[in-house]
């Protein structure tokens, strides 16, 4: 590569995706390579024709390293890519505790959306880790980010997932007690409450079922609510288990 770049090679020439060579040498992991690139005059606000930058790479590769030496060399944090996300919202959505962590510690807006209208705390309340929705909270997420397009808020992703995820619970105890609503109906093209997204979504034999119920329970979730054509919290259970409906009975559902 230095032979190449001494005999007048363009550090910056992409391919037939817009991908640079310091785009490639991070998503091949090259730290060494790309740490070259930048040091002989590779710019980093580079994007492909997804307007992802290196830095999107480095966040979907979750390599921390990477990360630290694109945001020093001057990267653009909060690039969109066409589906709206920045590096941290790609961490969010993977899971990546570590990955979220780093970028953060680099400034990353923790309160932002993609084109969807969904959020990187929600996309953090599905995917399994109370930590990083701790995280998030802690540099600014804000329970209500959301916008009318979006699916609906953290609540209905946390009980999305919750078959898979024993961390559910804790997770859906944090977003309560840091504000969540427990009867907001985050978008007008689902107007219905968490608790009965929970009645719809949870199967009758999850082992977290009861617990998840009883939280929305327990913070005040209203058992009396009403869809538009008079579909009641109970009917909405009908298919749950005789324990949820007296779970529901015992607060005030009728």
């Amino acid at each position: 590569m230095s032979i190449l770049i001494a005999e007048g090679a363009n550090v910056d020439a992409s391919d037939w995706e817009q991908e640079s060579p310091l785009s490639l040498a991070v998503r091949s992991n090259m730290e060494t390579t790309a740490q070259s690139l930048i040091f002989r005059g590779a710019k980093v606000k580079t994007l492909n024709n997804s307007l992802q930058s290196p830095l999107h790479h480095a966040a979907i590769i979750e390599n921390v390293q990477l990360i630290k030496l694109l945001i020093d060399a001057g990267s653009n944090k909060e690039a969109k890519d066409n589906e709206g996300l920045t590096p941290l919202g790609y961490a969010a959505k993977a899971g990546s505790v570590a990955t979220v962590r780093s970028l953060l510690s680099h400034g990353c807006n923790a309160d932002s959306i993609d084109h969807k209208g969904r959020s990187w705390l929600s996309y953090a309340a599905g995917s399994g880790s109370a930590e990083m929705v701790r995280l998030l909270l802690d540099h600014g997420a804000q329970t209500t980010q959301a916008l009318r397009s979006a699916r609906s808020g953290p609540i209905y992703y946390v009980l999305e997932a919750a078959s898979q995820n024993q961390e559910s619970v804790e997770i859906l105890k944090i977003l309560l007690e840091r504000g969540v609503n427990a009867n907001r109906t985050m978008a007008q093209m689902y107007p219905q409450p968490p608790l009965i997204d929970a009645l719809k979504i949870l199967s009758p034999l999850g082992p977290l079922t009861k617990q998840l119920i009883k939280l929305l329970l327990d913070h005040g979730a209203n058992t009396q609510w009403k869809d538009g054509q008079g579909k009641s919290v109970l009917m909405y259970a009908n298919h749950q288990e005789e324990g949820i409906r007296d779970l529901l009975r015992q607060y005030g559902a009728s």
